[in-house]
C-alpha cells in the first residue's frame, strides 16, 4: 500500500488517539472519513466527516466504509458500564456484517486495524505485586465490563478473518498518555506528586506500564499498512521503574524525588476500613497499580514489524504531566460548564431549547437527560453534549441509587461549574450529587408539586423531598409568583430565598 492515497475509515476519530491519527493519515494525503455522533467544529481540510451514532441500530454504514482500504475501530465507552456492551460487541459486530458486505460489493479487499487493550489479560492471578510478563500468547482472562467487552470485540474481529476479503490486526496498547489526555488518575497522580505528597508502597522496583500516545498511533498506522501484520495481535508499553516515572514527574515540577515508603499490609487495611467511611484518594485498585511488576514486552512489535516505541516515557512524562497540570489551571478560566439535568428528552425540548440556545454562545452546555437518542439536539442545538442518564419517575431504590452515583461520576468526571435541574427526581439527584461534589452553583427550578393535592404521610413525603433540594441547592427558582408564594407559605423554601 506504500505509496498510493489511501481511503481511511475511522470510528473515534475525535477521541485522544483518533484524532492524532485521523491529522497522521491527512499530512501523508490519504482521504479520511470519520463516523462520529456530534458535529465537527472547524473539520480539518480533506476530513470527510458522517454524523452518526455506533449505539443506533439503524445506523447505515454505507457512506462512512464505502471503498474503504483501512477501518481503525478506535471507538470506545470508558464511563458508562450500561454502554459497554453494545458500544463494543452489538455495534462492531453490525459494523462487521456492513465491512464484509462492503467487501464484497466493490470486490476489494478491507483490512481493519482494532484498537483494543492489555486488559484483555487480566490482572495476576499470583498477586498484584507478583512478577509477570505478559505476550500476546498470554491467556486473555479479562476483569471488569470494560476488559470483557473489548476482548469480545476482538474476538468478533478475528472470527471474521475467515472472509477471504477481510483482514484484520490488533492493537492492545498499555496506559496511554500525552497532551490534553483523558487519563485522570495519572493527572491525580501528578498533583499528588506535585504537591510532595506521594509515597511508595511496598517492595521496590514496581513496574510503570505507560507508553506514549505518538507511539501507539505510529504502531497503527503500520497495522494498517504493513502485509506482515496481517491476522496479528500486537501489545504496546513502554515500561519503566515506578521509581523513575514518579522521579521524572517530581523533577518538572520542581519537587525532590520521594522517598518514603510504607509496607503494602498495613497500608491495605487503613484503605479498607477507612473506605467504609470515607471516600478516599487512594483505593485498593490504585494500590495494586503501585505495587505491580505486570510487564508487557513489545518485542512482538520489534520481531514482526521492526517497531520500538521512540518516545521513552522517562523522558516524556514529566513534560506531559506539567503540561496537563497547566491546562488544567487554565480551564478554571475558561468558557464555564454547565449540566441540564431533565428527567427526559421530553421535557428538554418542550422547555429548555431556548435556554440552551441562549447559552451556547458563553457556556459549554451538557445535556443529562434520560432518552434513546442522544444526538436529538445536535441538529437544532450546535455541538451540545447529550449524556444519557436512565432517571425513572417510579420510585425504585436500586436504581435511584446507581443513577446517583452514575451521576456523580459524570460531574466528577467534567467537572461542571454549574448544575441546574428541573422536576423532582431529576432535581434530587442533581441537587445531591452536585452537594455530595461541591460543585459551587447548583440551581433547581421548581415546576409544581407533586405534593400539593395529597394528604397525610405522603405528603409530609413529597414535600420533605422538596425541601431537602432546595437546601441543597445554592440557588431555587420557580416558573410563577403563585408557585413561589406557595413554597415559601409551605415551608419549603425559607422567606425571601427564591
Amino acid at each position: 500500500m506504500g505509496g498510493f492515497i489511501l481511503r481511511i475509515a475511522i470510528t473515534g476519530g475525535t477521541g485522544f488517539i483518533g484524532h492524532r491519527l485521523v491529522t497522521a493519515h491527512l499530512k501523508k494525503g490519504d482521504e479520511v472519513t470519520v463516523l462520529t455522533r456530534k458535529n465537527l467544529v472547524n473539520p480539518e481540510k480533506g476530513l470527510l466527516h458522517i454524523k452518526g451514532d455506533l449505539l443506533d441500530k439503524q445506523l447505515d454504514f454505507s457512506a462512512f466504509i464505502n471503498n474503504a482500504d483501512i477501518l481503525y475501530h478506535c471507538a470506545g465507552e470508558l464511563n458508562d458500564e450500561k454502554l459497554m456492551f453494545p458500544m463494543h460487541v452489538e455495534s462492531t459486530d453490525r459494523l462487521l456484517q456492513a465491512t464484509l458486505l462492503e467487501a464484497e460489493r466493490s470486490g476489494k479487499a478491507i483490512h481493519w486495524v482494532q484498537l483494543s487493550s492489555v486488559g484483555a489479560y487480566g490482572p495476576s492471578l499470583d498477586g498484584a505485586s507478583a512478577v509477570r510478563i505478559v505476550t500476546e500468547d498470554t491467556t486473555t482472562r479479562p476483569v471488569g465490563s470494560y476488559e470483557t467487552t473489548k476482548t469480545q470485540s476482538d474476538e468478533l474481529v478475528m472470527r471474521a478473518n475467515a472472509h477471504p476479503l477481510f483482514s484484520y490486526s490488533i492493537l492492545r496498547p498499555s496506559n496511554v498518555f500525552g497532551a490534553d489526555m483523558p487519563n485522570n488518575s495519572l493527572r491525580q497522580l501528578g498533583k499528588v506528586v506535585g504537591k510532595g505528597l506521594f509515597f511508595y508502597i511496598g517492595k521496590t522496583n514496581a513496574t510503570a506500564t505507560y507508553v506514549h500516545v505518538d507511539d501507539v498511533v505510529e504502531a497503527m498506522i503500520l497495522c494498517g499498512k504493513d502485509p506482515r501484520a496481517r491476522a496479528e495481535v500486537f501489545n504496546i508499553s513502554n515500561d519503566c521503574l515506578l521509581e523513575e516515572m514518579i522521579g521524572a514527574m517530581a523533577k518538572a515540577l520542581g519537587k525532590p524525588a520521594p522517598s518514603l515508603r510504607v509496607p503494602e499490609r498495613p497500608v491495605r487495611a487503613l484503605v479498607y476500613l477507612m473506605g467504609k467511611v470515607f471516600t478516599l484518594p487512594l483505593s485498593s485498585s490504585r494500590i495494586d497499580a503501585f505495587v505491580a511488576r505486570t510487564q508487557y514486552p513489545y518485542a512482538k512489535l520489534k520481531r514482526v514489524l521492526d517497531f520500538l516505541p521512540r518516545i521513552s516515557v522517562v523522558s516524556s512524562i514529566g513534560k506531559v504531566i506539567k503540561a496537563n497540570l497547566e491546562t488544567d489551571e487554565a480551564n478554571r478560566r475558561r468558557k464555564p460548564k454547565i449540566a441540564i439535568i431533565a428527567p427526559a428528552e421530553m421535557t428538554v425540548k418542550a422547555f429548555l431549547l431556548n435556554h440552551i440556545f441562549a447559552l451556547q454562545d458563553t457556556y459549554e452546555v451538557t445535556v443529562i437527560t434520560h432518552t434513546s437518542n442522544r444526538n436529538f439536539l445536535n441538529d437544532s442545538s450546535g455541538t451540545v453534549e447529550v449524556i444519557l442518564l436512565p432517571i425513572v419517575r417510579e420510585i425504585s431504590l436500586f436504581r435511584d441509587l446507581s443513577c446517583l452515583f452514575r451521576l456523580i461520576s459524570i460531574i466528577k468526571a467534567n467537572r461542571f461549574d454549574l448544575i441546574f435541574s428541573v422536576a423532582p427526581k431529576a432535581g434530587l439527584l442533581a441537587m445531591l450529587a452536585g452537594f455530595i461534589l461541591k460543585t459551587p452553583i447548583r440551581i433547581h427550578m421548581f415546576t409544581g408539586q407533586v405534593w400539593a393535592t395529597r394528604k397525610g404521610l405522603g405528603r409530609l413525603f413529597f414535600k420533605s423531598v422538596d425541601r431537602l433540594m432546595a437546601k441543597l441547592a445554592t440557588h431555587v427558582l420557580t416558573d410563577s409568583m403563585s408557585q413561589r408564594k406557595f413554597l415559601e407559605e409551605e415551608g419549603v423554601v425559607p422567606l425571601g430565598h427564591l
